[in-house]
């Protein structure tokens, strides 16, 4: 296979709270941009429909007249077929870089207007630029002019807005409104000087987000508050025309509609809905919430008749909210990715495609509560306060068990080991993977850093045994341990107590005074270990393990391997490296006979990097990498990454497989060009009188039926505020039903 054979993606699904979320017109389609794609859903089911891709980072999206306008970083204008995701046409702009792009709404008197943040070619400083042109028109002549120059350079589109002509900029603690070219309006500027008491440094207190909204400026603190200037025009940013809300304890994120109703998503995983023209008691205290969110809110979007609200999560989760009840639609197929403390990707032995997730589709395809807690707030840094939470910081997986490590945030040393069974089932002719929890145990000694479980390979056959959950049999199987003083531990099953698992503290073992390096797999009761007494890179040693008797005693130990970096066990499934282990050193990558005690062969591959699954092994450095035999180290294919990969893995198995790149930014997948990111298909029919009528009857049954909302509110909360601000009668009386009668 060569290297062409490959089509690198990068990312695609993350980082989609960097540019605002467009909708089409009548609110169905939401395009969301990440990276150097644009992802399109169906916003009222959450099925991705398409995938647009560009060959520079999307800086902004609008919707015209059926059309996606998309620019890129590099100054190219896009212009798709919202319905197909068909490529019209392709321009390159005036603009050698764009930052950020904030389109207005259209104005029947003037038209379009998009204000661009960028530059020229040859400018060093980035400026805003004014383009009236509909560039959703192929043949019309595209005129960009200056609006203005900025001093301070602008680092996320949150902290610059636009009215019809003027702009307002975050300057830490000042909010400043300019006027734009042609403008009679008078500049002004509002510095925030309160000291607030409970927050620990005020210097640290600055403005972090603002929106425009006609003659109105909402701004948001990061100490959780959103200030709200009425009639700017004439008053400008003083205190006498400004109100505001405190809706959160730490930063915020907000969106405004054109009735003024403010949307607040906030680090305590709640969206709140603030109608601040409604006049009245309550109308403070009381706004609509919806709580209970798998993570803090990163950003919101609204829809262009203001019904459907985007809510994209700090875990990339994005959800579809009808705004009138607060109620989630859908959500999204979506990867889910946590901004922080997120687990390294691994190979699931029970299913080769998947590493989490599935990395040719780029979708979480199922998830695991594992500490079965509240999600955790954003953290009050400007506070000094912090929460007590449940971190996974470990996991394995074999085809049985999955075995995870978790501590709480404020105690370094104890942890909290959980034994969860695996089964596979089927179910209208899928397979249905089911995860159940068996046990669970405290490990107080110290800090564990690793988790190798056991291949459970039959001997004779060479292949992995997959067992019933309620199989009556005794488990077997152990798993060993790793702490951070380099000591190993046997993880057993408790012969007293079916289901049952323990931790044999007397029996930890550890050789000499050497730190551990790397460990692998178990097979047949061996397992192996990269050893150093040293920093020397001579010092390194490879020691064979055995845990027959539930005791892990060194069995050998070869010194002729100089600066061993990792080990592990053959792919299985072949008689004859059944019983080889493979390691990657400084200087090459070869293989190891447990039982002639010997080297069997040797590659020169410098730095390398090693990655063995049930079915592939894969060595590389820095960005090349190649799936070799594992008989004879003979390469079978290569791929090179557009940059350096921390981890490289793989998914599937020899016969069509994709290299999986992570490091601490990004992901990426090189991929197959056999298969590419799911879209949604249809059938080819035969065109007759009647079948584009009855595919609109289905489509719109289809609409109907999947047009309910998944969550909802408490029942007294779905009638808080003034009549003439509720949903329609026909919304309310489901939603009062479901939530009295359905539990």
């Amino acid at each position: 296979m060569a290297e062409d054979a490959f089509v690198e993606e990068c990312s695609l699904g993350l980082h989609i709270d960097r540019v605002p979320i467009v909708f089409d017109g009548a609110s169905r389609r939401a395009f969301v941009t990440s990276n150097k794609f644009v992802l399109v859903f169906n916003a009222q089911n959450g099925k991705r429909e398409n995938v647009l891709s560009h060959d520079n980072p999307v800086a902004g999206a609008f919707f015209r007249e059926g059309k996606l306008v998309t620019l890129t970083a590099a100054g190219e204008c896009c212009v798709w077929e919202a319905a197909s995701g068909k490529l019209l046409f392709c321009r390159q702009l005036e603009l050698s870089q764009i930052a950020f792009v904030y389109p207005l709404k259209k104005d029947e008197e003037e038209g379009d207007c998009v204000y661009i943040l960028g530059a020229k070619e040859g400018d060093k400083a980035e400026r805003v630029f004014r383009c009236t042109s509909d560039l959703s028109v192929e043949d019309v002549e595209v005129q960009i002019k200056d609006a203005i120059s900025l001093s301070k350079k602008v680092e996320n589109h949150r902290d610059i807005a636009f009215g019809k002509d003027f702009v307002v900029v975050c300057n830490g603690k000042f909010l400043e409104l300019f006027p734009l070219a042609g403008s009679t309006k008078s500049p002004s500027r509002y510095e925030m000087k309160q000291q607030f008491e409970r927050v620990v440094d005020n210097s640290r207190v600055v403005w972090d987000g603002v929106s425009v909204n006609g003659d109105s400026v909402s701004a948001t603190l990061s100490t959780g508050r959103v200030y709200i200037w009425r009639r700017v025009a004439q008053k400008g940013l003083t205190n006498k025309n400004s109100s505001f809300i405190h809706p959160g304890q730490t930063e915020i994120v907000h969106a405004v509609s054109q009735q003024h109703t403010v949307f607040c998503g906030t680090g305590e995983c709640t969206v709140s809905k603030w109608s601040l023209t409604v006049e009245g008691a309550g109308r403070w205290q009381s706004p609509l919430k919806l709580t209970g969110m798998q993570a803090p809110v990163a950003s919101l979007s609204l829809s262009q008749d203001e019904c459907l609200l985007a809510v994209v999560l700090e875990n990339t989760a994005l959800l579809f909210v009808k705004t009138a009840t607060m109620t989630i639609l859908s959500s999204a197929e979506q990867l889910l990715w946590p901004r922080e403390n997120a687990l390294h990707i691994k190979c699931d032995p029970l299913r080769l495609d998947t590493l989490w997730f599935n990395p040719v589709e780029w979708k979480t395809v199922q998830e695991l509560d594992v500490c079965q807690d509240n999600v955790p707030n954003r953290v009050h840094t400007l506070y000094n306060e912090f929460a007590t939470w449940s971190d996974v910081y470990l996991t394995c997986l074999t085809t049985q068990m999955i075995v995870t490590a978790e501590k709480q945030n404020d105690k370094e040393q104890k942890s909290l080991l959980k034994f969860w069974r695996r089964t596979v089932s089927r179910e209208n002719e899928a397979q249905v993977y089911e995860t159940v929890l068996e046990d669970s145990v405290d490990f107080e000694d110290s800090t564990l850093v690793s988790l190798r479980g056991d291949e459970d390979v039959d001997s004779k056959s060479f292949v992995c045994d997959i067992k019933p959950i309620h199989s009556q049999q005794h488990t077997d199987q152990i798993f060993v341990a790793l702490d951070d003083a380099g000591y190993f531990y046997i993880l057993k099953a408790d012969a007293l107590r079916f289901g049952g698992w323990c931790v044999d503290h007397l029996k930890k073992a550890k050789w000499q005074s050497s730190r551990v390096i790397h460990s692998s797999s178990l097979r047949s009761n061996i397992f192996a270990s990269v050893n150093s007494v040293s920093e020397a890179s001579e010092s390194t040693f490879l020691l064979l393990w055995n845990v027959k008797n539930e005791e892990p005693k060194v069995e050998y130990i070869e010194d002729s391997i100089a600066d061993l970096r990792t080990v592990e066990w053959s792919p299985s499934g072949n008689e004859s490296t059944f019983r080889y282990l493979l390691y990657s050193s400084e200087q090459a990558i070869g293989s190891y006979d447990v039982e002639a005690l010997c080297v069997i062969w040797t590659v020169a591959l410098p730095g390398t990097t090693l990655f063995v699954s049930p079915t592939l092994c894969i060595a590389g450095n820095a960005s090349d990498y190649c799936s070799f035999d594992p008989e004879d180290g003979h390469k079978l294919s290569s791929a090179k990454f557009s940059g350096k990969q921390e981890l490289v893995l793989s998914s599937g198995d020899l016969r069509h497989f994709n290299f999986v790149g992570y490091n601490s930014q990004e992901i990426t997948v090189l991929k197959n060009t056999s298969k590419v990111s799911e879209t949604v298909t249809k059938s080819v029919v035969k065109k007759t009188p009647f079948s584009e009528l009855l595919e609109i009857t289905k489509d719109k049954d289809a609409e109907v039926d999947e047009n309910f909302a998944l969550d909802a509110t408490v029942a007294s909360k779905l009638f808080d505020g003034p009549a003439h601000a509720l949903a329609p009668v026909t919304q309310l009386a489901p939603l009062f039903i479901r939530s009295c009668l359905i539990k």
